[in-house]
């Protein structure tokens, strides 16, 4: 079994901003998350658009639907963000905030979304063992909060729910906001979109089974 997702990955100059602020809230809030969320090569700032269980037969599936999907159709290159914002806490042993980049829920990234959920009708697992779903993913020691979030994401964070954002990492958003205008009123673009198994914290970046530029 896989724990696969489909993302697009910002524009390098995008990922430098991203990664700094990641770094800069991580060294501001050491030890308040039982693991840190380290964004990097193997780890790549990324807006999900969509994630879900595969048994290991149906990823060649899903990824020749995506193909389908894809053909013909321009992939969006930028959105408008609103800027940078406190998400709702995750448990990572301790209850931890999280903060966000975030575009409004309209962007075109909503019509991606639903494509690939469609794709995954029919092969999608829904109901997963715990353990067995831990290592589906790159990591073995993923929080158990990811497994549960990517089992439920097709009915808890796709199509009228989807909230298109990018993670910036665990910790206050107060120590940051002084480093958020850039990502204020700004348009985030991206330069490829990715198909892989996810690591923790859903991340991207390993055992990419699609790569695609976007421009």
């Amino acid at each position: 079994m896989f724990a696969l997702g489909v993302a697009l990955v910002p524009h390098p100059h995008w990922i430098e901003k991203i990664i700094a602020l990641n770094r800069r809230l991580n060294s501001a809030t050491p030890g308040e998350a039982q693991s840190t969320l380290i964004l990097g090569a193997h780890c790549l700032p990324h807006l999900t658009l969509f994630q879900c269980f595969l048994e290991d037969q149906g990823v060649d599936e899903f990824v020749a639907r995506c193909r389908e999907v894809l053909k013909g159709k321009a992939l969006p290159t930028s959105i408008p963000v609103r800027g940078l914002s406190a998400g709702n806490p995750v448990s990572t042993g301790e209850t931890t905030p999280w903060v966000e980049c975030s575009a409004p829920k309209g962007s075109p990234c909503a019509k991606w979304n639903e494509l690939f959920h469609e794709a995954s009708e029919g092969l999608r697992k829904e109901n997963v063992d715990p353990k067995e779903a831990r290592e589906a993913f790159a990591d073995p020691e993923v929080m158990p909060d990811c497994v549960s979030f990517v089992r439920d994401y097709w009915k808890n964070a796709s199509r009228d729910r989807f909230s298109p954002h990018v993670t910036i990492g665990f910790g206050s958003f107060e120590t940051i906001r002084p480093s958020q205008e850039p990502f204020q009123d700004a348009t985030l673009e991206f330069s490829s979109l990715l198909i892989g198994q996810l690591g923790n914290y859903c991340t991207v970046g390993r055992n990419v089974a699609l790569s695609k530029d976007v421009r």
